[in-house]
């Protein structure tokens, strides 16, 4: 579930919250396994796997400036969109896109919004082949603009 109110996220299979007070000393507490991907400090992201969030399957990573959660990115991990490179089509990761716009109304009532406390969006890009949910808080360590919060 995702409280656009304050910006956490909960993530029921684990169970954790994460939103823009959560870091990375946190994460080292929580009852996961998360996988280290990128490390270039200040920069440093982790993949969480497949978890479960309001009853869907999505594979979560988190990304981190320091110690300050600045991002997380969802994206739908139900088989009918693919497995592998193998069964990829931009077809079904446009599918994966639609249900990522409907997850988000689901739950914020909007696709893609900027809130006081940072903002949510889903996408598709054309140059990775993917569609994903980022929730984002903070830039390069810097507390997220207020531009057209509401």
């Amino acid at each position: 579930m995702l409280d656009k109110s304050i910006g956490e996220l909960y993530i029921e299979s684990i169970p954790v919250k994460l939103g823009p007070r959560f870091t990375r000393r946190a994460l080292s507490s929580t009852p996961v396994a998360a996988q280290s991907q990128v490390v270039n400090e200040p920069y440093h992201s982790y993949s969480l796997g497949e978890q479960r969030i309001a009853s869907q399957p999505f594979f979560v990573v988190l990304y981190f400036y320091g110690q300050q959660l600045e991002s997380i990115n969802l994206a739908h991990s139900a088989e009918e969109f693919g497995t592998s490179w193998d069964d990829w089509s931009e077809e079904g990761e446009l599918r994966r896109k639609q249900r990522h716009d409907d997850w988000l109304r689901g739950q914020t009532g909007h696709a893609s919004h900027v809130y006081e406390w940072g903002e949510v969006g889903s996408d598709y890009d054309p140059r990775s082949g993917s569609s994903s949910i980022t929730i984002r808080y903070s830039w390069q360590g810097q507390a997220w603009p207020r531009r057209g919060a509401t």
